[in-house]
């Protein structure tokens, strides 16, 4: 155990060398933003994906000598992260309180089913297939820009804060890793009684806004709501009509 500590750094450095003077023309990687909006009284959620590469080497004849060449190519395969409440169940109750958290970084092994984005598009987030994403919003990046941003998240992960729904939620964790990426200061809050707060629609649209983004799938109108009125209110409503239905069977139980 002792042997591995001692060569990690060293293997790190040289993976960060390698990534640094691989050849910038076979480079161009890519960061997505995965939102699942909120709406139809769905609290929705907000991912983030990272490209895999792969360096491959090569020897090219260069002023009568054989050199090396580095070329950092996309494996076509991606790296997953998000995090979401350890039990998923928003209610008016408990916004504001801190609730366990369940952060991912997806394939958690090596043995798991391997992260494409048309896997995403198509199927949805590992951990909810069958659930395909409403929105996809591509940034072009760079390898190195990639590994350090993902280093980033896990030390995000390391620090293990809760869920709140008021100061740190999936959006709020994905807008950390984007504000990262970019340099910017992006701000996503909407009112939700009586406060602020990240919401999916709302970063997605701050996300497609900025230079350099490319929206991958547009989830049209499904982000124009406000958290309020699709989650809340059909919260509020669902809870009516389940109120006067009991009611109803009440009487008519006793009417019997």
């Amino acid at each position: 155990m002792t042997g591995n500590k001692k060569y990690k750094p060293v293997m790190i450095s040289l993976a960060l060398l390698l990534i640094y003077t691989a050849n910038t023309q076979s480079a161009a990687c890519d960061v997505y933003f995965i939102t699942y909006a909120t709406r139809d009284g769905k609290t929705g959620h907000s991912g983030l994906a990272i490209d895999n590469y792969i360096i491959q080497v090569h020897d090219k004849m260069v002023n009568g000598s054989i050199v090396s060449i580095y070329d950092t190519v996309k494996s076509g395969t991606l790296t997953y992260f998000d995090f979401w409440p350890e039990k998923d169940h928003f209610s008016i109750g408990n916004v504001g309180k801190d609730t366990r958290a369940k952060y991912n970084k997806l394939p958690a092994a090596s043995y798991e089913k391997e992260i494409t984005l048309y896997h995403l598009i198509t199927y949805g987030v590992p951990h909810v297939e069958s659930t395909p994403c409403d929105g996809v919003i591509r940034l072009e990046t760079h390898p190195a820009e990639d590994y350090d941003l993902a280093d980033y998240m896990d030390g995000i992960i390391a620090l293990d804060r809760p869920f709140n729904v008021r100061s740190f939620n999936c959006s709020d964790f994905v807008l950390a890793g984007a504000r990262h990426i970019t340099g910017s200061r992006i701000r996503a809050k909407e009112f939700i009684p009586f406060s602020f707060s990240t919401t999916p629609n709302r970063l997605f649209k701050k996300l497609r806004a900025l230079p350099g983004t490319e929206v991958v799938l547009d989830p049209g109108k499904k982000v124009n709501g406000i958290f309020f009125k699709e989650r809340i209110l059909e919260i509020l409503l669902t809870e009516k009509v389940l109120r006067k239905k009991s009611f109803s069977e009440m009487l008519i139980k006793n009417k019997n």
